[in-house]
C-alpha cells in the first residue's frame, strides 16, 4: 500500500510495511507529534471488509492504560475507508490524553549569549583559546597572566535563571576564591583575571615548590591545589621498627591499610593509628567509610571508632 499525500503532508514520519507469513497485514510504525510530544506508534491494519478497514493497536510506550483502552475500543467498534481516517481517530484521542508540553522561548537569552560572547572576545586579547559550544550551554576561556601562566574557566549557560545568565562550572583557582555568577560574561570574566592578578604572589610561590622540590601529592598539581606535600631529600629513610616521623612512614611503605592502594582520588593516605603498636595509615575517605560502616561515635566534626588493625580508638573527619 502506498501512502497518500494527505498522509505524507500530515503523519510524515509513519511508515508502512508488510508482515511476514501475513499477506494481507500491514504494519504501520513510526512518530506522531502530540501536544510538543514524539509518541511512537504500532499499528496494526488487519483486513478490508466491503471496502472499510480494520486496525488493531499494538503498542504505544508512555501512555496511560485509559488512553490505550480507548484507542482500543474505538478501533474494535468503528470502520476507518483509509489509515489517515485511522490515524486521525488516534491522534484526537492522545490530544485528549497526553499532557501538552510547554515550549520554552529561550530566543532572548541566546542573543544576550551571543551578543555577551561577542564583545568578551573583542575586548580581552590575552586568550590562548576560547570556545562557546554549539548548543549555546557553556563556554569555555583559556587566559594568559602576566607570566604566560595559563589559567582555565568553564562558564555554565543557566537558562532557568535569567538574573543570573552565566555560572562558574570549574575554574582552576584555589578553593576559597569564589566568584560570582553574573548577568554579565565581560563582568564575570573581568573578576575572574583580578583574582588572577590578585593571585600571582601565590602561582610564584607554588611554581617555586614544583621547580625547587621533589613533588608526591597531588602528582600533576594544577593551579588550583593550595597544597604541596614534598620528599625533604632524606638519603634514606628509617625502618619501620625505629621509624618516629609520620610523613616518612607514608613515603617508606605507602599504601592505605584498607584498599591497598597508594592513591585514592590523586591522594595519598594521610592519617595514621597513634597505637605505636599499629602505626598503620589510612586514606581519609578509606577510614571514614570503614568507620560509618560499623556506626562509629560522631563528635562535632570528627568520627570515631576502631582501628581496622588494632581496635583501638581512631578518628577521622567528617566528609561532606
Amino acid at each position: 500500500m502506498e501512502r497518500s499525500l494527505d498522509w505524507i503532508l500530515k503523519y510524515p514520519h509513519m511508515r508502512v510495511r508488510g508482515v511476514e507469513d501475513a499477506h494481507e497485514c500491514l504494519l504501520i510504525h513510526g512518530k506522531m507529534l502530540i501536544n510538543n510530544t514524539d509518541i511512537t506508534i504500532s499499528l496494526l491494519q488487519t483486513t478490508i471488509v466491503k471496502g472499510e478497514y480494520q486496525y488493531i493497536l499494538q503498542n504505544i510506550p508512555n501512555v496511560s492504560k485509559t488512553t490505550i483502552a480507548n484507542i482500543r475500543n474505538d478501533l474494535s467498534s468503528l470502520k476507518f475507508k483509509n489509515t489517515v481516517e485511522a490515524l486521525d481517530r488516534i491522534q484526537d484521542i492522545l490530544e485528549a490524553g497526553v499532557s501538552k508540553k510547554k515550549l520554552e522561548n529561550y530566543s532572548q537569552i541566546y542573543r544576550t549569549v551571543l551578543q555577551e560572547y561577542s564583545e568578551l572576545t573583542k575586548f580581552f586579547f590575552n586568550f590562548n583559546s576560547h570556545k562557546l559550544s554549539y548548543d549555546l550551554s557553556s563556554i569555555n576561556v583559556d587566559v594568559k597572566d602576566s607570566k604566560l601562566r595559563i589559567h582555565s574557566v568553564g562558564i555554565k549557560i543557566n537558562y532557568a535563571e535569567p538574573t543570573e545568565i552565566f555560572q562558574l562550572a570549574d575554574i582552576d583557582l584555589p578553593e576559597g576564591e569564589a566568584i560570582h555568577n553574573n548577568n554579565s560574561l565581560v563582568a564575570l570574566f573581568e573578576e575572574f583575571i583580578a583574582r588572577i592578578e590578585l593571585l600571582q604572589p601565590f602561582f610564584n610561590l607554588m611554581e617555586d615548590f614544583d621547580r625547587n622540590t621533589s613533588i608526591l601529592d597531588p602528582e600533576k598539581p594544577r593551579k588550583c591545589d593550595a597544597y604541596r606535600r614534598i620528599w625533604l631529600g632524606i638519603e634514606a629513610f628509617p625502618k619501620r621498627e625505629t621509624m618516629k616521623s609520620a610523613t616518612s612512614l607514608l613515603v617508606e611503605y605507602g599504601e592505605c591499610s584498607i584498599c591497598f592502594s597508594l592513591r585514592v582520588d590523586g591522594k595519598l593516605p594521610d592519617i595514621i593509628c597513634e597505637n605505636s603498636c599499629c602505626a598503620q595509615f589510612y586514606h581519609g575517605k578509606c577510614l571514614y567509610e570503614w568507620l560509618v560502616c560499623l556506626n562509629a561515635k560522631r563528635t562535632f566534626n570528627n568520627v570515631s571508632g576502631n582501628c581496622p588493625n588494632c581496635e583501638k580508638i581512631i578518628s577521622c573527619p567528617i566528609l561532606d
